[in-house]
């Protein structure tokens, strides 16, 4: 199997934004990442795809307000995203990385929020 091997720019900044990166405060809360998992698998056993599954038990469990409700609250989280937001005003490109390839995913939360507030 071909492994896919890149050369970062060094201006570049690589953010893990998982319970186990370097920042997880900016990862949901177990909680949360629990409460969909559990409505996900009830999705599933109704008979929805995969996705309608994960997009439903992102809605049902009120996943955008507790994730956005968390980063806002949490003072650490906040020193985070203020290193990000420093690392963007020295003109630096920022990847937020984590498990999930595509939405429903909290990164796309935190982009939008790191870039409109």
């Amino acid at each position: 199997m071909k492994k896919k091997t890149e050369i970062a720019f060094p201006n570049a900044i690589f953010c893990i934004v998982t319970r186990r990166g370097s920042y997880k405060a900016l990862a949901p809360t177990a909680e949360l990442l629990e409460n969909v998992k559990k409505l996900y698998e009830e999705f599933k056993v109704l008979g929805l795809p995969e996705i309608k599954a994960k997009w439903e038990a992102w809605h049902k469990s009120g996943y955008k307000r507790r994730y956005l409700d968390h980063i806002k609250n949490n003072p650490h989280s906040q020193k985070m995203i203020q290193k990000i937001r420093d690392f963007l005003k020295e003109g630096k490109d920022v990847y937020l990385v984590c498990y999930e390839k595509n939405p429903p995913c909290h990164r796309f939360l935190l982009h939008e929020y790191i870039l409109e507030s």
